[in-house]
């Protein structure tokens, strides 16, 4: 009887403890998706992406190989100039996303998200993610293209 109640007992704490950690997931997924995923990809409030994003973050790139780093401010920069641009009539492709690992140590988070263009694989972003007092912050940004 009393191997059965420490083994119940075991059990139980394993479980809190994988619920706590699916629940931190699940955190990370959702700031990751509105702060990050919508306004960058669908469209959404480049406002909201400048709010959320931690004030040293950093985006990598590596490009026609030269690899160069971009601070907040030169990527939101970029990214409003892009959307300045004149629009191509019709319908624009779908973009969705898939969260393809969530690996979190303490207060520290790493995502890799698989991106798609009108169903096409476009670009795979690996974001690192500290956890603050206000919640999950992105503090980093390096891509692959497809």
């Amino acid at each position: 009887m009393k191997a059965l109640c420490t083994a119940l007992l075991i059990f139980l704490s394993i479980q809190s403890h994988a619920q706590k950690f699916n629940r931190e997931q699940q955190a990370v997924r959702e700031e990751v998706t509105k702060t990050y995923l919508e306004p960058l990809y669908n469209g959404g409030s480049v406002d909201v992406l400048q709010s959320r994003l931690h004030d040293e973050f950093e985006m990598f790139v590596y490009y026609n190989g030269q690899f160069s780093k971009r601070s907040k401010e030169q990527w939101l920069d970029r990214l409003r100039q892009v959307r300045s641009r004149p629009k191509s009539p019709g319908p624009k492709p779908k973009n969705t996303w898939e969260f393809k690992m969530i690996d979190i140590t303490g207060i520290t988070a790493v995502a890799k998200v698989e991106i798609k263009r009108g169903g096409k694989l476009n670009f795979t972003d690996y974001l690192t993610l500290y956890k603050m007092n206000d919640g999950w912050k992105l503090l980093s940004k390096f891509f692959t293209s497809h």
